[in-house]
């Protein structure tokens, strides 16, 4: 990315990567061997601000929720921030608290367990 970046001008450039690494999804992939996976569950794990529209991974689980082969998903929000409030307040009012749970941020090979638990894990770009 730096030397992308550099190609088009800029300068003093640091990267700081903040995402999940290939060798974490190579993690949490081993660690899904050694523990039962859920096919029920999805995750998201990460910063729950403006820019990542956490709200909509809400509001489309609220409506996925309503369809018979959905009734016993679970969706685990891993991560804090600015908009955390408004999304467990948007959880209420869509009444699904019993099927969604806030962890707030969790140290990462913890995180990494979860991830390789679930059936579905959201990566937002």
């Amino acid at each position: 990315m730096k030397e992308h970046i550099a190609d088009f001008g800029g300068q003093n450039v640091t990267t700081v990567f903040n995402g999940p690494s290939s060798d974490d999804f190579e993690t949490a992939y081993q660690l899904s061997q050694e523990i039962e996976s859920d096919p029920d569950l999805f995750v998201y794990c990460g910063n729950i601000g403006k820019a990542q529209k956490v709200d909509r991974i809400i509001e489309a689980f609220a409506h996925a929720k309503k369809d018979t082969a959905m009734r016993s998903a679970r969706l685990n929000l891993i991560g804090g921030g600015a908009e955390l409030a408004q999304c467990q307040s948007l959880a209420m009012q869509l009444d699904i608290t019993e099927s969604v749970r806030f962890y707030g941020p969790l140290p990462k090979k913890r995180s990494l367990e979860t991830n390789g638990r679930c059936g579905g894990f959201l990566l937002l770009h």
